[in-house]
């Protein structure tokens, strides 16, 4: 696959004007979009992602609702209801909330096989994320030949920004994250691998081994490739702490600056660097231009890239029947989650006594 020309849209940010912004380090992550259309990769990309889960020109929020709560291609996801969770939670699909809907992809890790149960399975590398119901809702499958291409394609255009370590070979996960504009889709401030708490034992200590560190299933210190495909762009914004006095508290970032937002259009590659997950949190949304113009026929699929530890991140997943896709919870796993809330329960009745 020969790597055509690219024109750089953004980044990185120098510490010299970082710092005369307020922020406390360089921005080094790019955006990049080739010069040249990829006939093949538009095609295999169109043909991935079936017409029923994308807006029409007569869609409202409320139909564009009811249609993809019936979509098998979206993967079953689990979110706080009404985004406070007192009352539990939700099937997202069902719902008309802002979050992505999401499908999960992974390379196969271990060969799909009959189990001892007598169920089909196959090893794939799974990114879970913090904020669903419970790790046991995990969900993979492994890549299409379509997000293999992609993959294949956006590891190519990343070459010349990446590690040696990771030119030589491409990330084995993908997923897809879906945005609506009907929904008025946006992802909040957070970080991927790592916390307030690693920034501020960074600041504090300048010690460099808290890149090498992650509780998450993702390899440390690796980088994140985001396509995106769409009619309706988004802008993503890195937030930064003004001070270190202020970095454990990321509702306090500045997510004003210009120089820190990204437009993210069809076509484009965001190149995302681990030191910008450290020092920066990101948010995206639809601009409010967008928004206006698009009504409820606006989306944005952002197909997002990583290098999955293959030790920490190899589960199996059912490969067909009614829990296609959906985490194989065998004694260790199911002991394992109910020892996670046993020990939140405890956590939240020291919190009551506590106050």
């Amino acid at each position: 696959m020969t790597r055509p020309a690219c024109t750089r849209l953004w980044g990185p940010v120098t510490e010299p004007r970082a710092r005369a912004i307020g922020a406390l380090a360089a921005a080094t992550s790019v955006l990049i979009k080739p010069d040249e259309i990829n006939e093949d990769i538009e095609a295999a990309v169109a043909g991935l992602i079936p017409l029923h889960v994308l807006p029409s020109q007569s869609d409202s929020a409320e139909s564009l609702r009811v249609r993809l709560s019936k979509s098998e291609f979206l993967h079953e996801a689990w979110v706080l209801y009404d985004g406070h969770g007192r009352r539990g939670y939700t099937r997202l699909k069902a719902t008309s909330y802002p979050q992505p809907r999401r499908v999960r992809w992974s390379k196969e890790i271990v060969s799909e096989h009959v189990d001892s149960s007598g169920e089909r399975v196959v090893g794939c590398v799974a990114y879970p994320h913090y904020y669903t119901r419970s790790p046991l809702d995990q969900t993979c499958e492994v890549m299409p030949a379509a997000v293999e291409q992609l993959v294949a394609w956006a590891h190519e255009l990343a070459k010349p920004y990446l590690p040696l370590r990771l030119q030589v070979s491409s990330p084995n996960a993908c997923e897809l994250n879906l945005y609506h504009t009907a929904f008025r889709g946006h992802i909040g401030r957070h970080r991927d691998n790592f916390t307030s708490k690693d920034l501020c034992d960074y600041l504090h200590t300048g010690d460099q081994a808290i890149m090498d560190n992650t509780e998450n299933t993702q390899e440390a210190n690796t980088w994140v490739l985001i396509w995106t495909v769409g009619n309706a762009p988004m802008d993503m914004v890195l937030s930064f702490p003004r001070h270190p006095s202020v970095a454990h508290d990321r509702s306090k970032y500045d997510a004003r600056r210009p120089e820190f937002t990204i437009r993210l259009s069809h076509g484009t590659l965001f190149i995302f660097s681990p030191l910008d997950d450290l020092f920066f949190c990101h948010e995206a949304r639809f601009p409010d231009e967008i928004l206006s113009e698009m009504g409820a026929t606006g989306y944005r699929a952002a197909f997002v890239m990583r290098w999955l530890s293959v030790e920490r991140a190899t589960k199996l997943f059912h490969v067909n029947g009614e829990r296609h896709t959906m985490l194989k919870v065998d004694e260790d796993i199911a002991e394992a989650e109910a020892d996670r809330v046993r020990k939140r329960r405890r956590e939240r009745a020291k919190k009551r006594r506590n106050y």
